[in-house]
């Protein structure tokens, strides 16, 4: 009996942003060398993402990769079934085949009964940079101390491609299951390969928001849920965490806060100042860090208005977050604010996702403090206006939070809502056609079956976990929907897998409301 089953079955979406490997994943910890592969913005939404995009809370702030400990792809927020899943076999999921051959070598040294891999096979399949970095003697010991945990069992795929084709893999095992993450090199060999513990566990039984507030006290840090119904633009709470001021307190959301960039983008097609088919120009003052592609591409190189909104949202892709908010401008998006019914005195002006990094990572404690310390509009901008010309900062220093010290996009979970309700009405109007496309592109966690819309952005960054969805099911009004926010911040790391299957539920719960 080999220990890695794969047979041709459908696969599932992945869970989105992963923690950092501990337990039985750490004997790995090697493996994830200089990959960029790992967890968003972090920022963003690797996610704020489901396996179409990649990660579930799509973050901005990513600056590994594809998604951070913080940016965005998608999942669906389903758990591995501890053996039970159905498998799946990668080539029915996998289309680049470089990225397949590599999986499948890899998924054929986790087997019992493997014995490998030789150091001549590692030195032919890992870029030079990684094995500059970790002796191939070492990939023989590593693999030979996960197979202890063997059998395993594949029982999801995801593809995606960031700066570079990346595949993630659910594999399941009675001992540990486990998500691997394989990113392709330039030079078509292996410039990364990462296994941490899928933590995503099974689904909690919610009866009421109470379970839910309840349920997210197993990832760590302080969570606020809010509940609201949308309608002819307006968002009215119904549910607030027990303790917390109505609609709640203004809180970290990560790479939520393009919802706004994307309201006000709105508002600039419609005074005709801006068109969707318009092109953007990618500028080295302009790139920012993942999570997202356009960071990658040349400086000179164009993206229409549309491709950089849909990367926004749906990848959370922070180049195009900041090429549209530099092409919309701070008025028009003080106007989206305004219209939302945020507090523009806390939130503007808005931060670019560049802004974000250098705050956090990049320029010294003071700067920190006087951004925070900050009481107006006119004084932070002044503090922004003063960050350094060149983006200076190693992605893989992007770890510790920095949202106690002010750094970020604070918003409210009715403030949220409210942008939703914002965009659903934008989207009746000919300059918001696209929105709704744009919103349902990436659901976030799996859909439910009584749902027959689900928009969703979410967020992360080093310490924040955010997750926003608009829902529209069976029998509700026309026009009319519901709102699920959910924010957590802490000052350790948040344990994203789980969260995001407590929080699929959630959105379970809010298709029944």
């Amino acid at each position: 009996m080999t220990s890695v089953s794969r047979t041709r079955r459908t696969s599932r979406p992945l869970s989105a942003r992963r923690t950092a490997p501990t337990a039985v994943a750490a004997l790995a910890l090697v493996l994830a060398g200089c990959s960029g592969a790992g967890d968003d913005e972090t920022g963003g939404e690797q996610t704020d993402s489901s396996s179409q995009n990649g990660s579930a809370t799509d973050g901005p702030e990513s600056s590994s990769g594809e998604t951070p400990s913080g940016g965005e792809t998608a999942t669906d927020g389903e758990a591995p079934s501890d053996g039970t899943a159905e498998a799946v076999d990668p080539a029915d999921h996998l289309t680049d085949p470089e990225l397949l051959e590599q999986v499948e070598w890899a998924l054929a040294n986790l087997e019992e009964d493997a014995e490998g891999p030789e150091a001549a096979d590692v030195e032919e399949r890992f870029s030079d940079e990684m094995l500059a970095q970790i002796p191939a003697e070492q990939f023989t010991q590593v693999f030979a101390q996960l197979r202890s945990g063997a059998p395993y069992t594949v029982t999801a795929v995801a593809e995606s491609r960031e700066a570079m084709p990346t595949a993630e893999l659910r594999l399941d095992s009675d001992a540990q299951p486990l998500i691997m993450t394989a990113v392709m090199g330039d030079d078509g060999r292996l410039g990364g390969l990462s296994f941490v513990p899928d933590t995503a566990g099974e689904a909690p039984d919610l009866g009421a928001w109470e379970d839910l507030d309840e349920s997210l006290t197993e990832v760590g840090g302080e969570s606020q849920v809010v509940v609201g119904s949308v309608s002819g633009g307006e968002c009215t709470i119904e549910y607030t965490t027990e303790g917390v001021e109505d609609g709640g307190v203004p809180a970290p959301s990560g790479s939520v806060f393009k919802l706004v960039v994307l309201a006000a983008l709105v508002d600039a097609v419609e005074a005709g100042e801006i068109a969707w088919e318009d092109e953007l120009t990618i500028t080295d003052e302009l790139r920012s860090l993942p999570s997202g592609i356009l960071q990658e591409r040349e400086a000179g190189s164009t993206v229409t208005v549309t491709e950089a909104a849909e990367l926004m949202i749906s990848i959370s892709d922070n180049t195009a977050t900041d090429l549209l908010l530099d092409a919309v401008g701070q008025d028009r998006v003080a106007g989206a604010a305004e219209a939302a019914g945020l507090d523009t005195d806390r939130l503007l002006p808005l931060a670019s996702t560049r802004d974000f990094f250098q705050l956090g990572w990049q320029v010294d404690d003071s700067v920190r403090a006087e951004f925070e310390a900050a009481t107006s509009p006119e004084e932070r901008q002044a503090v922004l206006d003063a960050l350094p010309v060149e983006l200076d900062i190693d992605p893989a220093a992007v770890t510790e939070p920095r949202w106690q010290e002010g750094v970020g996009w604070n918003l409210t979970g009715a403030e949220i809502c409210s942008v939703h309700a914002l965009l659903q009405e934008q989207a009746g109007s000919e300059a918001g056609g696209p929105v709704r496309d744009i919103l349902s592109e990436n659901p976030g966690v799996g859909v439910p079956d009584a749902a027959t819309y689900q928009g969703f952005k979410g967020g992360s960054a080093p310490g924040v976990l955010a997750f926003s969805f608009y829902l529209e099911a069976d029998g509700d009004d026309e026009g009319a929907g519901r709102v699920l926010v959910v924010q957590t911040r802490s000052d350790q790391a948040i344990d994203q897998m789980r969260a995001t299957t407590i929080v699929g539920a959630g959105v379970g719960l809010l298709a029944e409301q």
